[in-house]
């Protein structure tokens, strides 16, 4: 705990080391942390994700960080709790097929077949909308997914990433979008590209892969501390 500073503030600072007791391998870390005075009452609570590769017989170091708040929420105390919960999330990843825009003039375009990320998630089908030039001369492409996660489980991180090759293979922009769908859910994933030029629009093609964080074991932890400065 950090001695208060001017304006009376402190912060819970500290690190906790992550094992796994299987053979899965782990790439990404949700962490709740909450923090009780003694008589129960939420000071300051914090929720964070980390992207990290965690393997069988292997450690991770994990940095905990409650932020700041008024050290006088502790009264006279001497002793708090901080509550620490840890999701496990597996990746699985796919290269999707790309969407070619033929001379790119305005229309609809895609692919409708199911595409599994691992067990849970399903991409059902993906379009890209290519609407009229504007009066700059630039075409937006509008992609949306249908993704379905077939679990009783939250996904908490779905990414999906798309490039814009033109003709002769040179990328000349890349968008992405980060989800979370809900146990159960059907959801539209949608994002654009606003800024290509029509004269780059014949023969251009969108390249996309995805990336479903699935959720595969959780572990807390409830420890006293001493609030004493």
């Amino acid at each position: 705990m950090r001695e208060p500073d001017s304006d009376g503030d402190t912060r819970l600072e500290g690190n906790l080391v992550v094992k796994t007791n299987n053979d899965q391998v782990l790439e990404f870390f949700i962490t709740q942390q909450v923090l009780r005075g003694s008589d129960g009452a939420i000071l300051s609570s914090s929720r964070d994700e980390i992207e990290d590769s965690l393997e069988a017989g292997e450690e991770l170091s994990i940095d905990l960080d409650s932020g700041y708040f008024k050290a006088s929420a502790f009264g006279d105390s001497s002793k708090a709790n901080i509550y620490i919960e840890v999701l496990g999330c597996k990746a699985d990843y796919a290269q999707l097929p790309s969407v070619n825009l033929g001379d790119g003039d305005p229309g609809l375009y895609g692919w409708n077949h199911a595409i599994h990320l691992g067990s849970d998630v399903i991409i059902e089908s993906l379009s890209a909308g290519v609407k009229p030039i504007d009066d700059d001369g630039e075409v937006c492409v509008e992609l949306r997914a249908l993704v379905y996660n077939s679990s009783k489980r939250q996904v908490p991180r779905f990414v999906l990433k798309a490039r814009a090759i033109a003709e002769g293979g040179r990328e000349i922009d890349d968008q992405s979008t980060d989800e979370a769908i809900a146990p159960g859910e059907r959801k539209l994933v949608e994002f654009s590209f606003c800024s290509i030029k029509a004269n780059r629009m014949k023969g251009l093609s969108i390249a996309i892969d995805a990336t479903s964080f699935t959720i595969q074991g959780k572990a807390n932890t409830n420890s006293e501390i001493d609030v004493t400065h």
